[in-house]
């Protein structure tokens, strides 16, 4: 059955907002302060920030800004990404879209040294649990969550490398600011020749050589306009 949702894109932002301003960058009240304030708002509308949680979270899962947040964070493991994206979420919409379109924005975010922001990702089904007392299962299936991607990330402007898996030495010249900031250069995998990326993943070993392709060419134009 087709469910629609009862909630903006604008009122999530709003909340997210609302939560920086009220907790600054401490992770447990902002955790407990989002799900309180969707507790008092009803099923309906926690259903629609989850769903509008869950199409900007899938979203923000590119390569690319994996290899970004393998440099801020040091390494970033697979639930590590996903929990760097959950925390990418909560900096709020600006922050948001202006890493999407350049990770190198990161290097602008206060961090307070960390980066990953587990429990955001499940804010809502808890408000859920606790404000209905059911189990939140299936609240937010895929093909909902997927009817509403489109809508709730339109307005999204990628940076052109950010398909690609990268290593260090790629990802320096794709974002030179984040690894001047956190001195990649100096790390022992910047020489090493090898990679941390799956290769055994047809899918991945084929982006991740394209993306070698590209960032050449961009090491070029970048060598072309000194």
């Amino acid at each position: 059955m087709s469910r629609e949702l009862k909630m903006t894109k604008e009122e999530f932002w709003h909340l997210i907002d609302e939560m920086r301003a009220a907790c600054g960058t401490d992770m447990a009240k902002e955790e407990h302060w989002i799900v309180e304030r969707l507790k008092t708002m009803g099923s309906e509308q926690i259903i629609g920030f989850q769903c509008i949680f869950l199409s900007y979270h899938d979203a923000a899962g590119k390569y690319g800004l994996w290899s970004a947040a393998s440099v801020v964070a040091g390494e970033c493991s697979d639930d590590g990404f996903m929990d760097f994206r959950s925390w990418l979420i909560a900096q709020g919409e600006k922050n948001y879209y202006d890493v999407l379109k350049d990770p190198d924005q990161l290097s602008h975010i206060k961090m307070d040294e960390y980066c990953f922001f587990e429990r955001m990702y499940s804010v809502g089904y808890r408000a859920y649990e606790q404000a209905t007392k059911k189990k939140p299962y299936d609240i937010c299936p895929d093909e909902m969550v997927k009817r509403y991607s489109a809508e709730v990330t339109k307005d999204i402007v990628y940076h052109p490398l950010i398909e690609y898996p990268m290593d260090l030495k790629e990802t320096s010249v794709a974002f030179p600011l984040i690894c001047r900031k956190h001195n990649v250069k100096e790390w022992p995998g910047y020489n090493s020749g090898r990679t941390a990326w799956n290769l055994n993943n047809p899918r991945i070993k084929e982006l991740w050589e394209q993306g070698k392709r590209e960032v050449k060419k961009q090491k070029n134009r970048n060598e072309s306009v000194r």
